[in-house]
């Protein structure tokens, strides 16, 4: 018979990364704080996580943002805004876009 009150173990039927050379890779602690603190905001989520995801010194331009989150150009611009706002990221017009690490786990 069942244990109802147990917590069901996680298991992969297939291969996880077929054969892909880049992953994302965010630390659950990390991944936590932003699900809790941006809720449904799915657009600021969907962009922290290819950030996060994505390694350092990698070029984001908006059209590739757009097409690793599905999101259209004018939603992009809300959220992004949004998460400057936050102090969670830094925007320098074609320099660069900075992830504040230390501002998100100051949040938790």
């Amino acid at each position: 018979m069942p244990n109802f009150r147990q917590a069901p173990v996680l298991v992969f039927n297939g291969e996880k990364a077929q054969n892909v050379p880049n992953t994302y890779q965010i630390p659950q602690n990390l991944a936590d704080i932003i699900f809790k603190k941006l809720g449904n905001s799915s657009a600021q989520l969907r962009i922290m996580l290819v950030l996060i995801g994505t390694k350092e010194g990698w070029s984001v331009s908006e059209q590739w943002i757009l097409d690793r989150t599905g999101l259209q150009h004018a939603s992009y611009l809300t959220a992004r805004k949004a998460l400057e706002n936050r102090g969670w990221i830094t925007l320098e017009p074609s320099k660069s876009i900075t992830v504040n690490f230390d501002v998100i786990y100051a949040e938790k």
